[in-house]
């Protein structure tokens, strides 16, 4: 009859002990701190197979270089102006470029030439 004297509950999953335990910052921070480490460990495990085998990706950087492009040139008349305009620049420059080393040969020529002038009289004076 000792039982009759304490109130009933209705349920009896409110009267189990640590069944309904409330989870505290620090709980919380452990297992973050479990889930970080565990990141950690597998980035460290794929870093050194990829030193192992060599290949190292760079992420970003491939995606850059591989992104399509955008073509920012105007297309019809106004590119064929532009166009001309390169290309005649570019013709410019070969030109000169062109000019200046015959100019360079013409002169290293001459310089020949008077040198071997100057040695022809040498070997008549002699």
């Amino acid at each position: 009859m000792a039982d009759e004297t304490k109130p009933r509950t209705t349920s009896h999953a409110k009267s189990v002990d640590g069944l309904a335990r409330q989870e505290t910052a620090l709980d919380r921070a452990l297992t973050l701190r479990e889930h970080f480490n565990r990141a950690q460990a597998q980035q460290q495990a794929q870093q050194m197979e990829q030193t192992k085998s060599g290949e190292q990706q760079q992420g970003s950087g491939m995606v850059k270089r591989h992104a399509p492009q955008p073509r920012l040139t105007p297309k019809g008349p106004m590119r064929n102006l532009a166009d001309r305009q390169v290309r005649g620049t570019a013709f410019q420059r070969e030109h000169t470029a062109e000019a200046q080393k015959l100019e360079n040969a013409r002169k290293a020529a001459e310089l020949l030439r008077t040198r071997q002038q100057n040695d022809r009289d040498r070997d008549q004076e002699r």
